[in-house]
């Protein structure tokens, strides 16, 4: 069973399944429901993964809290599977996947005993059918020549 939080926020809420109004969820609709999958521990420091569900839309949304920063909401569509494509070129476009890698860096300073701002590295991914296939083909050519 949700609590309902009606004014809550969904950076600072420890619970696992929360239907949330409020602050820092999703704007398109007006309650959602949030799942948070904590990685050790339940804390407000804790990492941890939210899924959000529209009250009234479906629309799902996802986001991460890792090294004590929330990423922006990642928006999905809810639907059927369906035998047919429910948005045009679906299967042809490319999806982009942007992951900040944080790195284990020493401690610097700076000349006047500040520290110095560490940068965070973004791992880039893209996916699409048709590159799937062209590595499946690849790979079927390399096992061929392999057995050969």
């Amino acid at each position: 069973m949700a609590y309902y939080i009606p004014q809550g926020d969904a950076n600072t809420i420890l619970n696992n399944l929360v239907l949330l109004g409020g602050v820092n969820r999703p704007s398109d609709d007006d309650f959602h429901y949030i799942i948070q999958i904590f990685y050790s521990g339940i804390s407000s420091t804790s990492n941890r993964v939210q899924i959000a569900l529209g009250y009234k839309t479906g629309l799902i949304h996802t986001r991460v809290y890792i090294n004590n920063t929330f990423s922006d909401w990642k928006r999905f569509t809810a639907a059927i599977p369906s035998n047919y494509s429910l948005i045009p070129n679906d299967l042809t476009e490319t999806i982009v996947e942007e992951v900040p890698v944080s790195a284990d860096t020493p401690m610097t300073l700076e000349e006047t005993g500040q520290p110095v701002p560490v940068t965070q590295t973004i791992e880039r991914y893209e996916y699409s059918i048709p590159k799937m296939a062209e590595a499946i083909l690849e790979l079927q050519k390399q096992v061929v020549g392999m057995k050969a």
